[in-house]
């Protein structure tokens, strides 16, 4: 499995958030298998979201497509996405 961290700053999080469970079903189609979203404790307008992707083509895929970018414009993201592809992970002791 490959996964997704996208990093971004959001004009409203009840807006954004409210536009990105909207946007489920599309993410569901393209590969996610679902994620978790955080926010900063140091500023709540900060959120990060770390998806769970079939495969990492086409996580690349949803990545760079006009549908999000659309989305995300409309969702009130500010500024350009930090985004990040990530292999499988290795668990590690405390």
């Amino acid at each position: 499995m490959a996964h997704i961290v996208i990093w971004h700053q959001v004009e409203d999080f009840d807006l954004w958030r409210r536009k990105f469970d909207e946007h489920g079903a599309a993410r569901g189609t393209a590969g996610s298998k679902g994620g978790t979203v955080y926010r900063s404790s140091d500023n709540s307008q900060e959120v990060v979201v770390v998806l769970e992707w079939d495969n990492e083509d086409n996580a690349r895929a949803f990545i760079a497509s006009q549908d999000l970018a659309a989305v995300m414009a409309d969702a009130g993201v500010t500024g350009q996405p930090m985004v990040a592809f990530l292999d499988d992970g290795e668990a590690v002791p405390a």
